[in-house]
């Protein structure tokens, strides 16, 4: 007897992350959509660089502080998802950049299947037919 071959054409997600109730959301959805097809789910953060105006007191914090934040974050959105009996591979990975470009780079770079998002919602006409991130 023959065994049955499934093509699983989702075979990594990325589910990049503000940490923002919307993103938990979109997490949740994405981590369904993996269990079922059985894919490795990517957690994604990127950091912004901060852009202060100029009459604005400014405080640096290193880049290495906000990427150990960063990790910590996601490995605690990880151990929720586990904890929440999602039987799938989960990584994450934290870049330092602008999110729209550090999404596209990861994908390119790591041949990402799909991304699942959340959204802040649209204001204005220009997001509403643009988008925002």
């Amino acid at each position: 007897m023959m065994k049955e071959f499934k093509f699983n054409p989702l075979r990594k997600i990325l589910v990049p992350t503000d940490f923002s109730d919307n993103a938990e959301h979109a997490l949740s959805y994405a981590a369904l959509i993996a269990s079922k097809l059985r894919s490795k789910l990517v957690l994604f953060h990127s950091i912004k660089f901060p852009v202060v105006a100029m009459n604005e007191m400014v405080v640096e914090v290193p880049d290495s502080q906000l990427m150990k934040e960063s990790a910590v974050n996601l490995e605690k959105l990880k151990h929720s998802l586990r904890s929440k009996q999602h039987p799938i591979e989960i990584e994450t990975s934290s870049t330092m950049g602008f999110a729209v470009d550090e999404i596209i780079n990861f994908c390119e770079a790591k041949k990402t299947d799909l991304i699942v998002m959340g959204t802040k919602g649209a204001h204005g006409v220009s997001e509403i037919l643009l988008g925002s991130n």
